[in-house]
């Protein structure tokens, strides 16, 4: 948005905050901060006012119906809801053309009035609470020490200096508007007027403005160039470039999307609409691209697994041998079996099972007797006519699985809303393809303490217990070893319990084995129950159904043994 369109903005923001006031704020994201403000004459509307600083389009933004997200009053938010709570808006101004904003507040509480100072300085955007009287800065959204920007610190205790007017730049006005799509075709040539061509470009940013200003009063034209492609190389990440105009009354607003090639053009009764709309757009735009980013890039991955496989199992079924021939070598073998004698490395024995009976050598290990040779024949014979259909068998289902892939891709690619895209991403997380976004992500440096609690049985053994079924999940197939010891109350609702076997005993003690029965039933629905059985079995032997809840498991070997609730003085000792 250019500085005469955030001009128009403020001067609307102006006619309608003034007199209203800041009930409280909340931060929302790591740029973003959101003010809360009721207006007396109408007070059953209340509304948002976003001030969203660095990223690609820093501006204020008023937001209608917003809805703050949960746990969104961080330590920023509060700091600021302290200095401007209960305030009122005097009026709204925009005194320098290089954007800074300034919203004057008053309260009777104060002794000065204070002022917030929004400037839009590219990646140097900031918000600043400001007393009047003193220019001291009380608050700011990013702080930066004199030591790392000497020409523009942001401290709180430090004075605010207003930012100087760019200078003038001899009669050329940056005055126009033109989206990034017409730029591409507008390059200058040999005989271009570089004036009447910069008179038509939006300037992203002042600096930039005054550095093409520069360059053409220069006549630098590799400077320019550098500059043009420097606002072409940003504009090809922009899903939505927004141009307002003011046309017969009515303000237009221009949306040029980087996937569409046609322009689209809205209508608006006032600026104030088209910002909105732009902020709505520009947020949809962003959701969109993140969802179809993550969803093609699970598909491109499974697919790619899945290609994989199929050669796997293709080069299997090509190296098996062919059980004809082994049968076939077996059964000569046998029918010769008075012709072997231990430590014989080969026989030559007639072929029966061919015309004419030709001669055939049959290769053998001197290291095992001739019966025993004769049934690893057989037995491979029958491994290789199961293992045949199996392979398959299985890449039937893997090639049909990349058939369905093909198809998830095809919609994806003609999905273009939110909504469509999250019903997509809904399917792909049922398939196991996506992870849940809502199950908790341990980092192997992160804290495990709140996924399970931690007791020591009599005998040394380490016993853990999870929380809940998501952390069940994580403790039984992120965190535990395949040797590690499982227990589980059979039948009931309840906790997986781990018992550490890091030096891979083949069995536990007794007493730790009852022991950690006992907390299986305690954390259970079986709680004060006797003889309750409990399954025990190893890490290794549990696999996760495929699209089961959280915490099911299916458990291939396992034995039971019997434990009570224990009472509340036998319990091990929590870590």
């Amino acid at each position: 948005m250019d500085y005469f369109c955030l001009l128009a903005i403020t001067t609307e923001l102006k006619s309608r905050l003034s007199g209203c006031r800041i009930n409280t704020c909340h931060q929302v994201g790591e740029n973003a901060l959101v003010l809360d403000i009721r207006d007396p004459r109408r007070p059953e509307s209340p509304r948002t006012l976003m001030f969203r600083t660095r990223g690609s389009n820093p501006g204020v933004f008023p937001l209608p119906d917003y809805q703050p997200p949960p746990g969104s009053s961080t330590l920023l938010a509060r700091s600021f809801r302290k200095k401007i709570s209960g305030s009122r808006i005097r009026d709204l101004d925009m005194p320098y053309p290089d954007r800074l904003i300034v919203i004057r507040l008053t309260a009777a509480e104060w002794a000065a009035d204070r002022n917030l100072y929004f400037e839009l300085r590219g990646s140097r955007s900031n918000l600043s609470c400001v007393d009047t009287a003193q220019s001291a800065i009380l608050e700011c959204f990013s702080k930066i020490p004199r030591s790392r920007d000497p020409e523009h610190p942001r401290m709180p205790g430090e004075q605010f200096r207003f930012p100087q007017p760019p200078e003038s730049s001899g009669n050329l006005e940056l005055t126009g508007s033109m989206t990034i799509q017409t730029l591409k075709d507008a390059m200058p040539g040999p005989t271009t007027d570089w004036k009447t061509l910069l008179n038509r470009i939006k300037p992203l940013t002042p600096s930039l403005a005054k550095a093409l200003a520069t360059a053409v009063n220069d006549r630098d034209e590799t400077r320019f160039h550098q500059l043009i492609h420097r606002i072409l190389k940003a504009g090809q990440n922009l899903m939505f470039d927004p141009v307002v105009e003011l046309r017969t009354g009515r303000w237009e607003l221009h949306a040029v999307s980087s996937g569409l090639p046609a322009e689209k053009r809205y209508e608006f009764d006032s600026i104030l609409d088209a910002a909105i709309f732009w902020e709505y757009q520009t947020r949809q735009s962003n959701e969109t691209s993140r969802l179809f980013s993550q969803i093609s890039n699970a598909l491109h991955r499974r697919a790619q697994q899945v290609r994989k496989n199929i050669s796997a199992l293709q080069t299997d079924l090509e190296r098996l041998p062919d059980t004809g021939t082994i049968r076939m070598k077996a059964d000569l073998l046998s029918a010769n079996y008075h012709l072997l004698k231990p430590g014989q490395t080969s026989l030559t024995v007639p072929n029966l099972f061919a015309p004419d009976n030709p001669s055939v050598t049959i290769e053998l290990d001197a290291s095992l007797p001739p019966a025993i040779q004769i049934d690893r024949l057989f037995k491979t014979a029958r491994k290789t006519d199961r293992a045949k259909p199996f392979i398959r068998k299985r890449m039937a289902s893997l090639k049909a699985e990349l058939d369905a892939l093909q198809i998830l891709k095809t919609e994806l690619e003609n999905a273009h809303d939110p909504e469509t895209l999250q019903e997509l991403k809904k399917r792909l997380n049922t398939k196991r393809l996506i992870a849940d976004e809502n199950t908790p992500k341990i980092h192997p440096s992160g804290d495990i303490s709140e996924i399970y609690f931690k007791y020591r049985s009599s005998e040394g053994w380490n016993i853990w217990v999870g929380r809940n079924a998501a952390k069940n999940e994580i403790m039984t197939f992120k965190l535990s070893s395949p040797h590690d010891f499982w227990l589980h109350a059979e039948g009931y609702q309840g906790a997986h319990v781990i018992v550490r076997n890091p030096s891979r005993k083949l069995s536990l003690p007794r007493r730790t084995e009852q022991e950690a029965a006992e907390l299986a039933v305690f954390h259970s629905s079986a709680r004060g129950e006797k003889g309750v059985p409990v399954l025990v079995t190893t890490r290794k032997h549990l696999r996760h159904p495929a699209g089961g809840l959280p915490g099911r498991v299916i458990v291939r070997e396992h034995r039971t043994v019997l434990a009570d609730t224990p009472r509340q003085g036998k319990i091990p000792k929590e870590l």
